[in-house]
């Protein structure tokens, strides 16, 4: 006698009812179809439900969380983020963009916010949502890309991922640094700024004619040439030689405004900044302003 089948009346169907059905035990969240950054899948029956962590909401295709919109709301700020960031604040810390399909740009000291390919940015200027789909009749129309339509050019992230980030841009990538570091001449990595070198002896301090500036750690020193020596300014350069035998004793020169250089046995009379010399050659005027 062959086997019976289990939709045959009796006791028998009864103790073979466990055998012959068929036993579900698939979990419907799993793998999970939920936000798997802001949100979590609850099982209802055969059935799932998804929820979003404190400070997001469900969208409506009741799989993304995104942020409350109630919570984004920025107090005495321009629409165009015009904020006044604090100087050396890195503007996207704490990240005020969309965490799951946008991401921020530092421009200086203010921000901007940018969605990946696929999303738009909403009218709050922080959040994304899906572009309206777009129907195409032609089907096959641009299939020949080597980039497929939607793959996103930043992931993985090719961008240094320390000081860097990556902006989508269509089907391509652009790198940018984050402030105080430069882009690299690979596109990709990104360098710390080379630090500014400011000079004590630039402009020089010293005297022009008969003396030099050496640095000296952050300050610097005036030293004359041969035959001159440091005045009590510590700038200024007069020459070596006997009062007698000194041209600029007693000074020639204007007083006031100008001093007394020796030349030999001869002098020379110039003047300080923002004054020339007249006619005369001792006298010093005040340079006229255009």
């Amino acid at each position: 006698m062959g086997p019976r089948n289990c939709l045959g009346g009796g006791l028998l169907v009864a103790i073979l009812a466990v055998t012959c059905a068929v036993v579900v035990t698939g979990d419907p969240c799993v793998p999970n179809p939920c936000d798997p950054d802001n949100g979590h899948c609850i099982q209802v029956g055969w059935d799932y439900r998804c929820v979003c962590r404190p400070g997001f909401m469900l969208m409506p295709d009741g799989l993304s969380c995104f942020p409350d919109a109630t919570l984004l709301a920025v107090d005495d700020h321009d629409h165009d983020h015009d904020h006044d960031h604090d100087h050396g604040r890195d503007p996207c810390s704490p990240n005020p963009c969309d965490p799951a399909n946008g991401q921020c740009v530092a421009e200086g000291h203010n921000y901007r916010c940018i969605c990946r390919p696929g999303y738009q940015l909403m009218s709050d200027g922080r959040r994304c949502t899906p572009n309206a789909p777009v129907v195409d009749d032609d089907h096959d129309h641009d299939h020949d890309h080597d980039h497929d339509h939607g793959r996103d050019p930043c992931s993985p992230n090719p961008c240094d991922p320390a000081n860097g980030q990556c902006v989508a841009e269509e089907h391509n990538y652009r790198c940018i640094c984050r402030p105080g570091y430069r882009l690299m001449s690979d596109g990709r990595s990104c360098t710390p700024d080379a630090p500014v070198y400011s000079s004590p002896c630039s402009p020089n301090p010293c005297d022009p004619h008969y003396g030099r500036c050496i640095e000296e750690g952050g300050n610097y020193r005036c030293v004359c040439n041969r035959g001159f020596e440091l005045m009590p300014d510590g700038r200024r350069c007069t020459g070596l030689a006997s009062i007698a035998d000194d041209p600029c004793t007693p000074n020639p020169c204007d007083p006031s405004n100008g001093q007394c250089v020796r030349d030999g046995r001869n002098f020379r009379c110039v003047c300080r900044p923002g004054f020339q010399l007249v006619s005369d050659g001792r006298t010093c005027a005040p340079i006229p302003r255009m």
